[in-house]
Protein backbone atom coordinates (compact mmCIF):
# COMPACT_ATOMS: atom_id res chain seq x y z
CA UNK A 1 0.00 0.00 0.00
CA UNK A 2 1.57 3.12 -0.90
CA UNK A 3 1.25 5.83 1.48
CA UNK A 4 1.69 9.42 1.52
CA UNK A 5 2.06 12.21 4.26
CA UNK A 6 1.62 15.60 2.92
CA UNK A 7 1.08 18.62 5.27
CA UNK A 8 0.10 16.53 8.00
CA UNK A 9 -2.31 14.67 5.93
CA UNK A 10 -1.94 11.05 4.79
CA UNK A 11 -3.20 9.47 1.16
CA UNK A 12 -2.95 5.71 0.58
CA UNK A 13 -3.13 3.46 -2.33
CA UNK A 14 -1.65 6.45 -4.74
CA UNK A 15 0.03 5.73 -8.26
CA UNK A 16 3.94 6.46 -7.52
CA UNK A 17 5.59 7.94 -10.50
CA UNK A 18 9.55 7.72 -10.03
CA UNK A 19 10.31 6.32 -13.63
CA UNK A 20 11.89 8.93 -16.05
CA UNK A 21 9.79 7.71 -19.05
CA UNK A 22 6.41 8.32 -16.64
CA UNK A 23 7.68 11.26 -15.48
CA UNK A 24 8.30 12.91 -19.09
CA UNK A 25 4.83 11.11 -20.43
CA UNK A 26 3.12 13.15 -17.33
CA UNK A 27 4.68 16.26 -17.80
CA UNK A 28 3.30 15.66 -21.49
CA UNK A 29 0.08 15.27 -20.38
CA UNK A 30 0.18 18.50 -18.14
CA UNK A 31 1.73 21.01 -20.50
CA UNK A 32 -0.53 20.34 -23.20
CA UNK A 33 -3.74 20.49 -20.72
CA UNK A 34 -2.49 23.22 -18.44
CA UNK A 35 0.96 24.68 -20.34
CA UNK A 36 3.04 23.79 -16.97
CA UNK A 37 5.67 20.81 -15.93
CA UNK A 38 6.37 19.84 -12.98
CA UNK A 39 10.16 19.52 -11.49
CA UNK A 40 9.75 16.41 -9.38
CA UNK A 41 11.52 13.49 -9.93
CA UNK A 42 9.07 11.48 -7.76
CA UNK A 43 5.54 12.01 -7.46
CA UNK A 44 2.11 10.23 -6.63
CA UNK A 45 -1.05 10.92 -8.46
CA UNK A 46 -4.81 10.40 -7.67
CA UNK A 47 -7.68 8.62 -9.63
CA UNK A 48 -7.54 11.46 -11.89
CA UNK A 49 -4.20 12.43 -12.05
CA UNK A 50 -3.53 14.95 -9.63
CA UNK A 51 -0.64 14.99 -7.13
CA UNK A 52 -0.69 17.09 -4.51
CA UNK A 53 3.07 16.97 -4.53
CA UNK A 54 2.98 18.88 -7.84
CA UNK A 55 0.15 20.75 -6.79
CA UNK A 56 2.41 21.78 -3.61
CA UNK A 57 5.32 22.98 -6.04
CA UNK A 58 3.01 24.61 -8.46
CA UNK A 59 1.37 26.24 -5.87
CA UNK A 60 -2.24 25.63 -7.16
CA UNK A 61 -4.04 22.85 -5.47
CA UNK A 62 -6.36 23.30 -8.36
CA UNK A 63 -4.16 22.73 -11.16
CA UNK A 64 -6.34 20.03 -12.68
CA UNK A 65 -9.75 21.50 -11.82
CA UNK A 66 -9.54 25.25 -12.88
CA UNK A 67 -12.96 26.91 -11.76
CA UNK A 68 -13.66 23.45 -9.82
CA UNK A 69 -16.23 22.41 -12.59
CA UNK A 70 -14.59 20.73 -15.64
CA UNK A 71 -11.97 18.11 -14.23
CA UNK A 72 -9.13 17.64 -16.11
CA UNK A 73 -7.29 14.17 -15.83
CA UNK A 74 -4.15 11.89 -16.74
CA UNK A 75 -3.87 8.92 -16.84
CA UNK A 76 -0.15 7.13 -16.84
CA UNK A 77 -1.97 3.45 -16.19
CA UNK A 78 -5.23 2.08 -15.73
CA UNK A 79 -3.77 1.08 -12.23
CA UNK A 80 -4.73 4.30 -10.80
CA UNK A 81 -8.29 3.26 -11.07
CA UNK A 82 -7.57 1.71 -7.35
CA UNK A 83 -6.32 5.17 -6.18
CA UNK A 84 -8.92 7.38 -4.45
CA UNK A 85 -10.06 10.43 -5.84
CA UNK A 86 -8.40 13.91 -3.87
CA UNK A 87 -8.92 17.55 -3.69
CA UNK A 88 -13.08 16.05 -4.92
CA UNK A 89 -15.34 18.59 -5.51
CA UNK A 90 -18.68 16.92 -6.78
CA UNK A 91 -19.19 13.57 -5.62
CA UNK A 92 -20.18 11.84 -8.89
CA UNK A 93 -16.59 12.59 -10.19
CA UNK A 94 -15.21 8.98 -8.32
CA UNK A 95 -17.55 7.33 -10.50
CA UNK A 96 -17.53 8.95 -13.74
CA UNK A 97 -13.91 8.46 -13.75
CA UNK A 98 -14.05 4.84 -12.53
CA UNK A 99 -16.56 4.04 -15.23
CA UNK A 100 -14.33 5.38 -17.95
CA UNK A 101 -11.70 3.43 -16.95
CA UNK A 102 -13.89 0.02 -16.48
CA UNK A 103 -15.50 0.45 -19.81
CA UNK A 104 -12.28 1.45 -21.68
CA UNK A 105 -9.48 -0.57 -19.61
CA UNK A 106 -8.21 -2.71 -22.89
CA UNK A 107 -7.76 0.77 -24.98
CA UNK A 108 -6.46 2.39 -22.14
CA UNK A 109 -3.68 0.14 -21.14
CA UNK A 110 -2.76 -0.67 -24.57
CA UNK A 111 -2.40 3.67 -25.52
CA UNK A 112 -0.85 4.00 -22.04
CA UNK A 113 1.83 1.79 -22.46
CA UNK A 114 3.31 4.46 -25.09
CA UNK A 115 1.95 7.84 -24.06
CA UNK A 116 -0.27 9.08 -21.33
CA UNK A 117 -3.49 10.54 -21.78
CA UNK A 118 -4.80 13.47 -21.07
CA UNK A 119 -9.33 15.01 -20.86
CA UNK A 120 -11.10 16.50 -18.98
CA UNK A 121 -14.22 16.16 -17.61
CA UNK A 122 -16.83 18.36 -19.62
CA UNK A 123 -20.29 19.87 -19.11
CA UNK A 124 -22.15 22.73 -19.64
CA UNK A 125 -21.34 24.90 -16.77
CA UNK A 126 -17.95 26.35 -16.10
CA UNK A 127 -18.84 27.45 -12.73
CA UNK A 128 -21.02 26.87 -9.53
CA UNK A 129 -21.75 29.79 -7.44
CA UNK A 130 -24.53 28.61 -5.51
CA UNK A 131 -25.74 25.06 -5.13
CA UNK A 132 -29.46 25.38 -7.28
CA UNK A 133 -26.23 26.12 -10.40
CA UNK A 134 -25.94 22.06 -9.86
CA UNK A 135 -28.94 21.93 -11.74
CA UNK A 136 -27.56 23.32 -14.65
CA UNK A 137 -25.38 20.16 -14.94
CA UNK A 138 -27.30 17.39 -17.26
CA UNK A 139 -24.43 15.25 -18.22
CA UNK A 140 -21.06 14.86 -18.52
CA UNK A 141 -18.53 14.01 -21.21
CA UNK A 142 -15.28 12.39 -20.72
CA UNK A 143 -12.91 13.51 -23.89
CA UNK A 144 -9.86 12.23 -23.85
CA UNK A 145 -6.84 11.55 -25.81
CA UNK A 146 -3.49 10.88 -25.98
CA UNK A 147 -0.54 13.80 -25.84
CA UNK A 148 0.13 12.59 -29.64
CA UNK A 149 -3.71 12.72 -31.03
CA UNK A 150 -3.87 8.65 -31.42
CA UNK A 151 -7.99 8.42 -30.56
CA UNK A 152 -8.09 11.68 -33.18
CA UNK A 153 -6.11 10.37 -35.48
CA UNK A 154 -7.99 6.68 -35.64
CA UNK A 155 -10.98 8.77 -35.97
CA UNK A 156 -9.87 10.10 -39.40
CA UNK A 157 -8.77 6.50 -40.13
CA UNK A 158 -12.02 5.09 -39.78
CA UNK A 159 -13.61 8.00 -41.97
CA UNK A 160 -11.19 7.10 -44.74
CA UNK A 161 -11.31 2.86 -44.42
CA UNK A 162 -15.51 3.57 -44.95
CA UNK A 163 -14.90 6.12 -47.89
CA UNK A 164 -11.92 2.97 -49.33
CA UNK A 165 -14.76 0.35 -49.36
CA UNK A 166 -17.52 2.33 -50.40
CA UNK A 167 -16.09 4.46 -53.09
CA UNK A 168 -15.67 2.45 -56.50
CA UNK A 169 -12.62 4.68 -57.30
CA UNK A 170 -10.79 4.53 -54.19
CA UNK A 171 -7.93 1.52 -55.31
CA UNK A 172 -6.63 4.39 -57.46
CA UNK A 173 -7.11 7.22 -55.39
CA UNK A 174 -3.44 7.48 -54.37
CA UNK A 175 -3.60 10.36 -51.81
CA UNK A 176 -6.72 8.94 -49.68
CA UNK A 177 -3.91 5.45 -49.76
CA UNK A 178 -1.12 7.67 -48.43
CA UNK A 179 -3.49 9.20 -46.13
CA UNK A 180 -4.59 5.86 -44.69
CA UNK A 181 -1.05 4.50 -44.26
CA UNK A 182 0.33 7.90 -42.82
CA UNK A 183 -2.56 7.41 -40.12
CA UNK A 184 -1.82 3.52 -39.70
CA UNK A 185 1.34 4.12 -38.75
CA UNK A 186 0.45 6.08 -35.69
CA UNK A 187 -2.81 4.81 -34.52
CA UNK A 188 -2.12 0.65 -35.31
CA UNK A 189 -4.73 -1.57 -36.93
CA UNK A 190 -7.67 0.24 -36.20
CA UNK A 191 -9.83 -2.40 -37.97
CA UNK A 192 -8.19 -5.43 -35.59
CA UNK A 193 -8.05 -3.15 -32.56
CA UNK A 194 -10.50 -0.05 -32.22
CA UNK A 195 -8.65 3.07 -30.81
CA UNK A 196 -12.09 4.63 -29.50
CA UNK A 197 -13.61 5.22 -26.33
CA UNK A 198 -16.73 4.05 -24.84
CA UNK A 199 -19.42 5.42 -22.97
CA UNK A 200 -18.03 8.98 -22.79
CA UNK A 201 -21.30 10.43 -21.50
CA UNK A 202 -22.68 10.23 -18.49
CA UNK A 203 -25.72 11.41 -16.89
CA UNK A 204 -25.62 13.60 -13.38
CA UNK A 205 -29.31 12.66 -12.16
CA UNK A 206 -27.57 13.57 -8.74
CA UNK A 207 -24.79 14.79 -6.53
Amino acid sequence: MKRLIQHGLMFANLFEVSSPALIERYNRALDHLTGKRTKLDNFHIDLSGFSPEVGDELGDMDYLNPGGCNRQIILLSTQQKDAPLLEMKFSTTQNIIRDFIAANEAQLFTLTARDAVAGELQNSVFSVPEPQSLLDIRSVTVEADTTTGIVRDAAKLDKLIVRFRDEPDAWWDDVLVAQMIGLARTTGDVTRAPVTFETPSFRQDDF
